[in-house]
């Protein structure tokens, strides 16, 4: 898999990973890009089918449910984090897939 010089995995993941919590100043301190920029690449790593970045997807959300200690069960999830969790659950499962398990 071949990342843009600019954006290696590691600012990739910090990007999946802060983006929400950081104002468009702080971002553009952060990544050293346009927000347009940064916004446009986060959008292009939600929107792929390569496995290198699913697994980065998948490595991201698990980060955040860390820090945020957010790990529901089925049972008491509100709507919105079902349906969170079914994204990730398809994520994980077309990873599977391509990996061949």
């Amino acid at each position: 898999m071949k990342f843009d010089k600019k954006w290696t995995r590691e600012k990739n993941l910090d990007l999946l990973i802060n983006f929400y919590e950081l104002s468009i100043d702080e971002a553009r301190e952060r990544y050293g890009a346009s927000y347009k920029t940064i916004a446009g690449r986060l959008e292009s790593l939600f929107d792929t089918e390569e496995p290198d970045l699913l697994e980065l997807l998948i490595e991201a959300s698990e980060e955040v449910k860390k820090r945020k200690g957010v790990l529901p069960s089925s049972d008491s999830a509100s709507r919105r984090e079902k349906r969170i969790l079914l994204k990730i659950n398809k994520l994980q499962n077309k990873l599977a897939k391509i990996r061949g398990e």
